[in-house]
C-alpha cells in the first residue's frame, strides 16, 4: 500500500485510540547514542546528593517512599525514595559477600508465566472440562491447588511423570523465552561485581533464563547451576570467584531431565522447607542482599528474614507490642532490599491514591517486620533501569584514578532521562521549549520521516514482503504486505517534573499516517501502568517488545510496539561490550488493519485474516523489531547505535 492509500483507509474508518494489549513476546529495543544534535557534554546537577557519586555511610538515616512521592512521575530519585541512597552504598562495598534472591517477576517480565500464571497452565491440561472448570474456580492455597491438578494429571495420562506436566505449563511457546530486561540488568550488575566479591544467586524460578543472561558477557565456565541437593558445592563454586546460581525449587529443563527436587506443591514444601529456611538464612547472615521479582508471601524465604531481625526486650515479654512498635532493624545485618513494582493502575485519581496507599503500608511490613527496605517502583523497566543504575555505579566505584577520568561519571536517572527527552523534542521541533510543540512544519517533516521509514530503500515493509515470500507455500491465499494497511507511530515520554505531580505517561508524537494538525489526530497520551489498553505504554512498562490484537473498533486490529533505549547518554561505561547507562525515552509501534497474533482456541474468537505478522515466529519479530529501530533511526537523522539486548 501506498501512504496516500494508507491514509485513504485511515480516513473511512474511526479515530484509533485505545489499544487492547493481550501478550507480550520476546524483547527487542531501539537504541539511541547521546549525540542527537551536535555535541552535548551532559552532566547531572544533583551532584553527590542524587546517591550517584561520593561515600555514603551504609547505616545513615533512610525510609520507605510514601504515598504522594510514589504517585508522582518521578518515584526513581533517592529524594523520593530515601533507602536508594543506602543501596547504592551496599552495592559499592566489598566488604561482604552480595546475594542477589531472584523470584517469578524477572521472569514474568521475559515472557513466562508467574506463579499463579504456572497452576493455570497445569489447569488448563486437563481434558475432563467439568472438573477443569471446578478446579479452576477453586481459591484454595495455590500450593494445595497445584498439588490437586497435578494428581489429576497423572491419572489423566498415566505413563507422564509429574515434571513432564510443569515442564509444557512454564514453557508454552516454542522456542522458549529469552532473558528480558530485567534479567539481563542483573546479569551486567553480577558481571561487575563477582571479581570484587563473593556474589550468590538464590532464585525460587524453575528456568536458567538468568543463566542464558549471566553466560552472554561472562565466561560460561564461571557460571554454574545448582539444586537443593548441592549446596556445599555451590558454596565452594561461589567462594572461588565464580557466579553459583541455586534454585530452590529445582530446574526445568525444554528437552532434559529436570534437576531434582521440584518444589511446586504443598507436600514438596513440607518436605523440603527447613532444608531451603536453613540454606538462605545462612546464606544472607553477615552479606547485602537484593531480592527481585519475589511477592515475598513464600515462607521459606520470610522465615529466614524474620529470624535475621533482632527481637525488641518488649516483643520477648508481650507479642501484643508487636503491633504498636516498629521492630529495631538489624543495624549491619539488615542490609537487605526488596526492588518490587506497585500496581497503581488506571488514571482513576482516587482509584490511584488507594493502590499506592496500599503498596505503602504492604511494604511496611517487609521495612518494620523483617528488616528488608523496600524500594516500591511502578514498572518492570523501572526495576531494569534500578538494576542497571546499580551496575554504572559498582563499575564506576571499581575504576581506578587513571582510568576514571577517561569516561564521564553516572548521573542520577531523573537527570538523563529529562535531558535525553529535551534534546529528542528539540530535534523534532523548530520552536524552543519546554514544553516542546510540534509545529506545522514540524508535523508534516515528521510524518515525512516515519513514512519513509515505513516504505523507503531498506524499510519496514520491504522485511515485510521478504518475510511474506518465506512464510507463503504454493497456492496460498494468504494476505500480501503490498495489500495490508501499515501505519508506523511515534510515542515519547513526557518530561518528568519532580517539582510537580507530572504523571509518569507516554505521549504521541506523531505518525506516518497523518500528521498532528490534522483534525482527527488529536494528542492522546497515557499513563503507563499494567492495565493499559496502549501498546506503546505496555512496551515501556516491561521494557520489551510488545505484539498484540486491538479490541477497538478502529482501523487497526493489531500492533507491534518497540521500546527506545538510549544507551550511553552519560557514560560509556561497559562491561565486555555492553553499555551500562540505559534510558527507555517512548516506544515505536507498527499498527497492522490485520491481527497479529492468532486468537487461542479456546477463546471462541473467529480466526484472524493470516496477515503477515500473525504468520511470523519469535525470531522473525526479533528481525522486524531491530528493522523498526533501524529504519526510524536513520530516517528520524538520530545518531543511534544498535541496542547489544536485541
Amino acid at each position: 500500500m501506498t501512504f496516500q492509500e494508507d491514509l485513504s483507509f485511515v480516513l473511512q474508518q474511526s479515530n484509533p485510540q485505545r489499544r487492547g494489549v493481550e501478550v507480550t513476546v520476546r524483547s527487542g529495543h531501539f537504541a539511541a547514542a547521546r549525540h542527537c544534535v551536535g555535541t552535548s557534554n551532559i552532566r547531572g546537577s544533583s551532584g553527590q546528593a542524587d546517591g550517584y557519586r561520593g561515600s555514603v555511610d551504609v547505616r545513615q538515616a533512610g525510609g520507605l517512599i510514601n504515598v504522594a512521592s510514589l504517585l508522582r512521575a518521578s518515584a526513581l530519585t533517592p529524594d523520593a525514595q530515601p533507602y536508594l541512597t543506602q543501596l547504592f552504598a551496599a552495592v559499592r562495598s566489598v566488604d561482604r559477600p552480595l546475594v542477589l534472591v531472584l523470584g517469578a517477576g524477572v521472569a514474568v517480565n521475559a515472557g513466562l508465566p508467574s506463579w499463579n500464571g504456572l497452576v493455570d497452565n497445569l489447569c488448563n491440561m486437563i481434558d475432563d472440562e467439568p472438573i477443569r472448570r471446578m478446579v479452576q474456580a477453586d481459591q484454595s492455597n495455590p500450593l494445595r491447588k497445584a498439588e490437586l491438578v497435578l494428581q489429576l494429571l497423572l491419572q489423566q495420562r498415566q505413563t507422564w511423570e509429574e515434571h513432564a506436566f510443569v515442564r509444557d505449563a512454564l514453557f508454552p511457546e516454542a522456542p522458549p523465552a529469552l532473558p528480558g530486561p530485567i534479567l539481563k540488568a542483573l546479569a551486567r550488575l553480577v558481571a561487575v561485581s563477582y571479581e570484587r566479591r563473593p556474589t550468590f544467586v538464590l532464585t525460587t524460578n524453575f528456568d536458567e533464563l538468568f543463566e542464558d543472561a549471566l553466560t552472554a558477557i561472562i565466561p560460561p565456565d564461571a557460571v554454574g547451576v545448582f539444586g537443593l541437593d548441592d549446596a556445599d558445592e555451590w558454596r565452594g563454586f561461589c567462594a572461588d570467584g565464580n557466579v553459583g546460581v541455586m534454585h530452590l525449587h529445582g530446574v526445568l529443563r525444554a528437552r532434559r531431565q529436570p534437576l531434582e527436587p521440584l518444589i511446586l506443591t504443598e507436600s514438596t514444601f513440607l518436605k523440603h522447607g527447613k532444608v531451603v529456611r536453613d540454606l538462605v538464612g545462612a546464606t544472607l547472615k553477615g552479606a547485602d542482599a537484593i531480592f527481585v521479582g519475589l511477592s515475598l508471601t513464600d515462607p521459606n524465604l520470610v522465615g529466614p528474614l524474620h529470624d535475621l531481625v533482632p527481637s525488641k526486650p518488649s516483643d520477648l515479654l508481650n507479642d501484643s507490642s508487636r503491633a504498636r512498635e516498629p521492630a529495631v532493624h538489624a543495624g549491619d545485618d539488615s542490609r537487605y532490599f526488596a526492588i518490587t513494582t506497585a500496581d497503581l493502575g488506571p488514571d482513576d485519581p482516587a482509584d490511584r491514591h488507594t493502590r499506592a496507599q496500599f503498596a505503602v503500608e504492604s511494604a511496611k511490613f517487609l521495612d518494620e517486620r523483617l528488616g528488608l527496605k523496600p524500594i516500591l517502583l511502578k514498572s518492570f523497566s523501572q526495576v531494569a533501569q534500578l538494576v542497571s543504575d546499580l551496575g554504572l555505579i559498582v563499575h564506576e566505584a571499581s575504576m581506578t584514578p587513571g582510568n576514571s577520568g577517561r569516561r564521564r561519571a553516572p548521573v542520577s536517572y531523573l537527570d538523563r532521562l529529562n535531558e535525553a527527552l529535551s534534546l529528542l523534542y528539540q530535534c523534532l521541533c523548530t520552536e524552543e521549549g519546554p514544553p516542546f510543540v510540534l509545529g506545522r512544519d514540524d508535523s508534516a517533516k515528521l510524518t515525512g520521516q516515519l513514512r519513509k521509514a515505513l516504505d523507503g530503500p531498506k524499510g519496514i515493509r520491504e522485511l515485510l514482503v521478504e518475510l511474506a515470500d518465506q512464510y507463503s507455500g504454493p497456492g496460498a491465499d494468504d494476505v500480501r504486505p503490498e495489500d495490508e494497511h501499515f501505519g508506523l507511530f511515534l510515542w515519547l515520554r513526557t518530561i518528568d517534573d519532580t517539582k510537580s505531580t507530572s504523571r509518569y505517561e507516554v505521549q504521541l508524537v506523531g505518525s506516518s499516517v497523518y500528521d498532528s494538525y490534522e483534525p482527527w489526530y488529536g494528542k492522546p497520551s497515557e499513563a503507563i501502568h499494567s492495565e493499559s489498553k496502549y501498546a506503546s505504554a505496555m512496551s515501556i512498562y516491561g521494557g520489551r517488545t510488545v505484539k498484540t490484537n486491538l479490541e477497538s473498533p478502529g482501523p487497526w486490529r493489531g500492533v507491534v510496539a518497540v521500546p527506545i533505549v538510549l544507551l550511553g547518554w552519560s557514560s560509556d561505561l561497559d562491561v565486555n561490550g555492553e553499555l551500562l547507562d540505559r534510558v527507555i525515552v517512548g516506544a515505536i509501534t507498527l499498527d497492522s488493519n490485520y491481527q497479529v497474533r492468532r486468537p487461542d482456541p479456546k477463546s471462541g474468537h473467529a480466526p484472524a485474516a493470516p496477515g503477515i505478522l500473525t504468520r511470523i515466529d519469535a525470531d522473525d519479530l526479533e528481525r522486524l523489531s531491530e528493522r523498526i529501530q533501524d529504519s526510524v533511526q536513520r530516517c528520524l537523522g538520530w545518531v543511534l547505535t544498535e541496542d547489544a539486548e536485541n
